[in-house]
């Protein structure tokens, strides 16, 4: 499975973001950051309306991005994502919502829209740090 489509690649370094990122707090070693305006870029045709960046010891572990695209237009993004990673997703009932996800050995994309949320997350970790169990 190939990743290639996503901006931001996990492992890379903090240093790698300059001053394309805003810190924005640290919990159990974690420090999370939002993406300025020049970091964020569109995903296959989706514009991208926010990033959040995850880092642990200086390496990127995970991302989370709001796309522009309204929760109706879930299945739109996820055939996209279906082509572009030439895989099917796979589907898991979570608490706050459904999550379309798509697995390699190392990584973890995920497709969430919340039960009452108007936008569409895509979240993008390294399967250490990923925080849904499928």
């Amino acid at each position: 499975m190939d990743f290639d489509f996503m901006p931001y690649r996990l492992n890379a370094d903090i240093s790698d973001f300059k001053d394309n990122i805003k810190y924005i707090s640290s919990d159990n070693g974690v420090d999370l950051y939002k993406a300025r305006k020049g970091l964020i870029k569109p995903i296959i045709d989706f514009q991208v309306v926010d990033t959040n960046l995850y880092f642990f010891e200086g390496s990127l572990i995970t991302v989370y991005i709001q796309l522009s695209e309204k929760a109706d237009n879930i299945i739109k993004v996820k055939e996209a994502l279906d082509k572009a990673l030439f895989k099917n997703s796979k589907i898991i009932e979570i608490d706050s919502g459904l999550l379309y996800y798509w697995q390699s050995n190392s990584y973890f994309l995920g497709l969430l829209i919340k039960k009452q949320g108007k936008f569409v997350t895509l979240y993008q970790s390294i399967n250490k740090f990923n925080i849904f169990n499928p």
